[in-house]
């Protein structure tokens, strides 16, 4: 689990690294906009950095146990469908921690708001 939450961890917050760069600012890899950008996903949005890492790590998790269970021929049916669900829950977390983390990077919220604005957004624009 530590595992899975560390490698998501490191690739969301070089995701928001990157993300949370104005274009004009992005001339180099050291220009100013990059290490304000290091600086904020590394203090100020770590958090919400690290509580969207783990939930993707806590399905990941639960994914590796429904395999391991998938090679006992009596839950084979039941393990298969509950992977399908565990897939759709683990890609829609994922589309919705790209959107909450421009939310956390643009309007300073932290992981809950800026996924209940991502809700909203939804609702209204579709």
């Amino acid at each position: 689990m530590s595992y899975l939450c560390s490698q998501s961890l490191i690739a969301y917050r070089i995701h928001s690294m990157f993300r949370w760069v104005a274009p004009e600012e992005a001339n180099s890899c050291c220009s100013q906009g990059f290490r304000d950008s290091l600086f904020r996903s590394t203090t100020y949005s770590f958090g919400s950095i690290c509580l969207g890492s783990l939930l993707v790590a806590f399905i990941q998790a639960l994914r590796a146990l429904v395999g391991s269970v998938k090679n006992n021929e009596d839950c084979t049916c039941l393990a298969c469908i509950l992977d399908c669900f565990l897939g759709c829950i683990e890609g829609a977390l994922e589309y919705l921690n790209k959107w909450a983390y421009a939310f956390v990077g643009l309007y300073g919220m932290n992981y809950v708001e800026a996924g209940r604005s991502v809700f909203e957004l939804f609702e209204t624009k579709g």
